[in-house]
């Protein structure tokens, strides 16, 4: 019988062994192999020993064991009460940091990646001990826990609140340690004046070779920087390569380094080793010495959280340091000169500088073969649920929908509407909106997880986009809206001269009696006088109220023809409005304090 049978075997209480077969079985054990531990445990049941021998067992090993978790822990809270008794230890407290590190890698990550994704439940741990290492001077640990503690808190923070909560609790604690303890040890002086370089350098960091979101729309305006032939800036992409985050993609890469910006990748540059063991501090501290060594006059975080960008800013590494935002707005520590961003921000406390990014058609809208592939599979939907279904829907990380106010909205519209179905396309846990989608009576069978996807396929299987609030959906919203769908969006009740042509749009809805009574008097004219003021207005996007918001729905829903009509001519006048020399000049102003 294989290892793997004979564990299911004893599990299940399937498979009756003698004292005999027990004994030879225990002397044949290997207990440095995983599968060899589980039929230990499962023969004696001695869980403090079979911890012990987890404890010192090789972490690839038990990357590659599922078993072993199942068996170890049962539930999640036996896991916590567990994983706070030993890491607050004697055992923990008194290893080397590559222990230390071993030893969150076993709990932390492979618990991640194979039992559940209730990230939350390790916050308060982590956080109690990234201060006990701040107050033992750690700062190897200090900077190893960040991405750990981001990982359990920031995954499933998506209001400027929350984001508040962490940059309080962690991000300016780390930024002063670097402050208050790194500076003095590592004698670090600060950059102090500007260099007279002919050309000045900037340098974009990033976080790895992945085009995630923020290196997404990063690369959109790489590739118009590097078609410059500007007499007055050199850009560089600056690929920190966070191997405790995960290692980066060699295709992304390929496509990074054909922006035709200059790219270095510091790893390699510096040759780190590869592994999620290497030193974090001395990585940064030799980083800060290539960028002052080549005089890079700006650099430019996009988007990036971690210790190292921390270290970077706080000890003064160029003569301007930019925070560029991808929706953590509430980001502050010591170092930041200016705030940007390629939209509209909620943190007020800040003032941001606001650029467009000159998406390309290709790059919005997706290849033919995936317009293809989306309407295969909107036409096998629309097979199983009825040719006049209507298909809701959003492309994004699943936190943002799990929101009482949203899924009740999403429930009244759809009850109102029983030809909709809903599908939430994205990754994350949905056990908080199956409960959410029963609570409100939404049929499971008409709300589909399609779990991670290609957005670009299932853009055009999207009828209506039902933006999520109170958090919107990020770049996917522009993408679904250069495919000509209609879009319905809750604003988030600002007045500030930004926001005015909602407020005058609202106005006109309430004098003419409603919205379709306002649509049925627009002119292409007014439409796109109105979508140029404010480039993201639009017939569908914002509204004032959830009520308008389900006013707005129903219509939609109901009208064919009006959900299509708009849009058309909304994707047109994006596509003419992203001339490279509009957007890019309003970037190099930024660079120019303009």
């Amino acid at each position: 019988m294989k290892k793997s049978e004979l564990i299911k075997s004893l599990k299940e209480n399937s498979i009756e062994l003698s004292q005999n077969d027990k004994e030879y079985l225990l002397e044949n054990l290997d207990l440095s192999k995983a599968d060899d531990l589980v039929i230990y445990y499962l023969i004696t049941k001695n869980k403090e020993l079979f911890r012990q021998k987890y404890y010192e067992m090789d972490n690839a090993e038990i990357v590659t064991n599922r078993q072993l978790f199942k068996v170890l822990f049962e539930t999640n809270s036996e896991y916590i009460d567990v994983l706070g008794k030993f890491l607050y230890g004697n055992t923990y407290k008194n290893a080397t940091n590559y222990k230390k590190k071993e030893f969150l890698i076993k709990f932390f990550h492979v618990r991640l990646e194979y039992i559940d994704k209730e990230f939350a439940m390790f916050y308060p741990i982590l956080k109690k001990l990234l201060y006990s290492e701040i107050k033992s001077k750690n700062d190897e640990m200090v900077f190893f826990l960040y991405a750990p503690l981001s990982i359990s808190f920031l995954h499933g923070a998506v209001t400027p609140e929350q984001q508040r909560k962490f940059n309080k609790e962690i991000d300016n604690r780390i930024s002063k340690f670097i402050k208050n303890t790194m500076i003095k040890k590592y004698n670090i002086k600060p950059v102090q004046d500007g260099y007279s370089n002919k050309k000045k350098k900037v340098g974009f960091l990033i976080d790895r070779a992945v085009l995630h979101s923020p290196n997404n729309v990063a690369k959109e305006l790489f590739k118009v920087l590097g078609s410059l032939k500007d007499e007055n800036y050199e850009f560089y992409i600056l690929n920190i390569e966070f191997c405790d985050l995960g290692p980066g993609l060699k295709k992304d890469e390929n496509i990074l380094k054909s922006t035709g910006l200059k790219y270095i990748n510091f790893h390699k540059e510096l040759n780190c080793i590869n592994s999620a063991y290497y030193n974090q501090v001395q990585k940064a501290l030799k980083i800060r010495n290539f960028i002052i060594n080549e005089k890079f006059d700006i650099l430019i975080a996009n988007g990036i959280l971690h210790p190292t960008v921390h270290f970077l800013f706080t000890t003064r590494t160029a003569p301007k340091q930019i925070y560029w935002s991808h929706g953590n707005c509430a980001i502050d520590f010591e170092g930041i000169d200016e705030r940007i961003s390629h939209f509209q921000q909620d943190c007020s406390e800040f003032e941001w500088k606001i650029f467009d990014i000159p998406f390309s058609k290709e790059e919005l809208v997706g290849s033919e073969e995936e317009k293809k592939e989306g309407l295969r599979i909107k036409k096998q939907l629309l097979e199983k649920y009825g040719q006049d279904t209507v298909i809701l829907g959003t492309i994004g990380r699943l936190v943002k929908i799990d929101n009482d106010e949203y899924i009740k909205t999403v429930a009244e519209i759809m009850k109102d509407n029983p030809n909709t179905i809903y599908i939430a396309c994205g990754s994350g846990n949905n056990e908080g909106i199956k409960e959410k989608i029963k609570k409100y009576g939404i049929p499971e069978d008409r709300f589909i997880f399609t779990g991670f996807i290609n957005k670009h396929v299932y853009g055009w299987v999207i009828d209506v986009w039902l933006d999520t609030f109170p958090v919107y959906q990020g770049n996917s919203t522009e993408e679904i809206k250069a495919k000509g769908k209609a879009i319905i969006r809750l604003h988030n009740g600002s007045k500030s001269d930004a926001y005015k042509g909602i407020w005058v749009l609202e106005e006109k809805i309430q004098k003419v009696g409603g919205i379709k009574a306002l649509l049925s008097k627009f002119s292409e004219e007014e439409f796109l006088r109105i979508f140029r003021k404010n480039k993201f207005l639009t017939l569908r996007t914002p509204v004032v109220s959830v009520n308008r918001y389900k006013e707005m729905a129903n219509i939609l829903i109901k009208d064919k023809m009006l959900r299509e009509q708009g849009l058309t001519m909304e994707f047109k006048e994006l596509m003419r409005g992203s001339t490279i020399d509009y957007d890019i000049n309003k970037f190099l102003s930024i660079l120019k304090n303009e």
